[in-house]
């Protein structure tokens, strides 16, 4: 991937505190520009959201940030 890549950029919010935005550059010239909006911080994700053999239902993952502030 080095070879690949001329830069990654990483740009914060003001207080340093959250991702806006990322920015991937080739050394072709290409890139791939990547915004983050409504993040949510220390939200609790019900059990097994991560489990790759039997995750929970993603409708209980919505429920769980439809409910949280961002």
């Amino acid at each position: 991937m080095r070879k690949m890549m001329a830069a990654i950029e990483v740009h914060l919010t003001a207080d340093l505190k959250q991702t806006r935005r990322v920015v991937l550059r080739e050394n072709g010239g290409d890139h791939t520009d990547i915004q983050f909006s409504e993040q949510f911080v220390n939200l609790e994700l019900p059990p097994k959201t991560f489990d790759l053999n039997a995750p929970v239902d993603i409708e209980k993952i919505r429920s769980a940030t439809a409910n949280a502030k961002p």
